[in-house]
């Protein structure tokens, strides 16, 4: 799992299919949503890319 961009109001997080395999979603989530809290952030969306190998996930900063 790698942040590859974050700005002001946007994260984009990926992770790999590898990883899913290896750890589980419920672990990898637990540790975005452990960087990114759910208090502050809101999930945008998901994108698979390279045949569903890459998974980016979203995130949005919730207005104050």
């Amino acid at each position: 799992m790698k942040t590859i961009e974050k700005t002001n109001k946007k994260v984009i997080v990926e992770i790999t299919s590898i990883e899913l395999n290896e750890k589980g979603f419920d672990i990898l989530w637990d540790d975005i949503r452990e960087i990114y809290p759910e208090n502050i952030y809101d999930v945008e969306g998901t994108e698979e890319k390279n045949g569903g190998k890459i998974i980016l996930i979203t995130l949005i900063k919730k207005k104050d």
